[in-house]
């Protein structure tokens, strides 16, 4: 009976230590929502101020102040700024927390929770190129594929390449694909390093915890780019003749006769080649100038315009030095030269050719009207004007029409508008004056055409031509520029004189 009264005392004398019966927002993850908060719920109601110094909220390892509020024994705990996303916590309650009996916690109290969505690491997969590989161009991107999408601020921070080179990322594939566009050229036959750090960052927050690093090269095509063959391309693209290169290193001399100014040069390379490279290489000799005809960056063919033509049937040049670049940076070693020789017959300029007029234009019938032929091929033959009724009395006007015929470029046409700014009539010593006062494309009528000029271009100028007593030399002149209709001109003035 003793003994029971002895152990009834000693369970009377025994305190039960305090203890937190649970806490919110309990382990593992959680979507963190409005303000954010922690609670801690005690076995009885604690001295508030020993739990509260107890206490302790970290986030990503540091403690965050705040304030509490209880209710009963449940202590709640508001962090200043609330629970922030993608972020570990650590809720700790030290064993100095103790009831208002003084008794304290037997052991410190730790728990963790996170408000990230998971917290599995990322892990890099692979790299475009592989390790070791080739970048095939200098203008080809970089990927890395990795296990989950990663944070786009962490991505730029935390890869580097060496040695450095300025570029923009951009994420696919929902964000596990991340791609790098150089905003330079990579250095061609360079070897770069990709580092990737340790802290980059899933966009869970979750740390790939283990550098990783890969290399590559620049530049798979390391063979230069070279001239296959060159043709004439005509105005509508079609190729009418080969062009023929001009070896430098040999005793013989290739030109290509028959260019015509319509034509363009058409270059065929072994692969694609820079535009701008081209341009900046091609040169012309002989007065012509180069205007490679392309409006992108990399070309395999290529039309060469031509203008600025020296004297029809003279020569010229165009030459390609080395230095000539294709995609991956390699530059043509070989220099490529063509002679052309300018005289394709659909480019002859007019060549005024003679004049016919009638001796006797008062006859009555054509065939008595007494036509005089006069040549530029033989200047200063003597024009014998009759002065009798039929012909030309002195002092009188009389209508007149003279024939001006000209050798034109194959296809092509007498252009008026052209004769009547070039034609020019004059005399030394007033001895003969004419006045025109129409042109039209046609010879005289009830006549035929001059038999040696009959395959030319004629044309005739009516006026008056009025005889004078005096002697003179008579020039009957088309200026320079005096073009037909295909847009085909005499680079100098062209003259007929004729003695009086």
């Amino acid at each position: 009976m003793l003994l029971y009264a002895q152990a009834t005392s000693c369970d009377l004398l025994r305190v039960a230590p305090l203890e937190i019966l649970s806490w919110s927002p309990g382990p593992g993850h959680h979507r963190i929502v409005d303000e954010g908060t922690v609670s801690i719920l005690f076995s009885e109601e604690p001295d508030r101020a020993s739990a509260e110094s107890s206490f302790t909220l970290t986030e990503d390892g540091a403690a965050l102040s705040g304030g509490f509020s209880w209710l009963g024994p449940a202590l709640t705990f508001m962090p200043c700024g609330g629970l922030r996303a993608n972020a570990e916590y650590r809720i700790t309650v030290s064993a100095d927390a103790r009831n208002t009996s003084g008794v304290s916690l037997e052991r410190s109290f730790e728990v963790t929770f996170s408000s990230k969505p998971e917290d599995t690491r990322p892990v890099f997969i692979s790299s475009f190129p592989e390790c070791g590989g080739i970048l095939e161009t200098r203008d080809d991107p970089v990927s890395v594929q990795f296990s989950e999408a990663i944070d786009a601020v962490s991505l730029r921070e935390s890869i580097s390449f060496s040695p450095a080179i300025k570029g923009v990322w951009n994420q696919e594939s929902g964000g596990s694909v991340s791609v790098f566009t150089a905003l330079e050229p990579w250095v061609w036959a360079e070897e770069y390093k990709a580092s990737i750090s340790a802290d980059l960052l899933d966009t869970s927050g979750n740390r790939m915890g283990k550098p990783v690093s890969f290399c590559f090269t620049v530049g798979a095509d390391s063979s230069p780019p070279f001239l296959l063959r060159a043709e004439a391309v005509d105005e509508s693209g079609f190729a009418v003749a080969v062009v023929n290169a001009d070896i430098p290193q040999d005793d013989m001399v290739i030109e290509n006769p028959g260019w015509e100014t319509s034509w363009k040069l058409r270059l065929h390379f072994s692969e694609p080649v820079s535009w701008s490279a081209l341009a900046a290489k091609i040169a012309g000799e002989g007065g012509v100038f180069l205007e490679p005809d392309y409006t992108g960056d990399f070309t395999q063919a290529v039309d060469v315009r031509i203008s600025g033509y020296p004297e029809w049937s003279e020569s010229f040049i165009v030459r390609i030095p080395p230095g000539v670049e294709d995609q991956a940076g390699n530059d043509s070693l070989d220099e490529s030269m063509f002679r052309f020789v300018f005289d394709g017959p659909g480019s002859r300029p007019p060549r005024f050719a003679g004049i016919r007029l009638p001796l006797a234009p008062g006859a009555a019938l054509p065939e008595d009207r007494n036509l005089a032929v006069f040549s530029t091929a033989d200047p200063y033959a003597t024009l014998a004007i009759p002065v009798d009724e039929t012909g030309y009395p002195v002092g009188v006007p009389v209508a007149a029409s003279i024939e001006v015929y000209v050798e034109l470029a194959s296809g092509a046409a007498m252009n008026l508008l052209s004769l009547m700014k070039s034609f020019r009539f004059s005399s030394t010593n007033g001895a003969v004056e004419f006045s025109a006062n129409r042109m039209m494309a046609e010879g005289l009528e009830s006549t035929e055409p001059h038999a040696p000029w009959a395959d030319y271009a004629v044309a005739r100028i009516d006026g008056t031509l009025t005889n004078r007593v005096d002697s003179g030399i008579i020039t009957i002149q088309l200026a320079a520029g005096f073009c037909d209709s295909r847009g085909n001109a005499s680079n100098a003035a062209q003259r007929l004189a004729l003695l009086k």
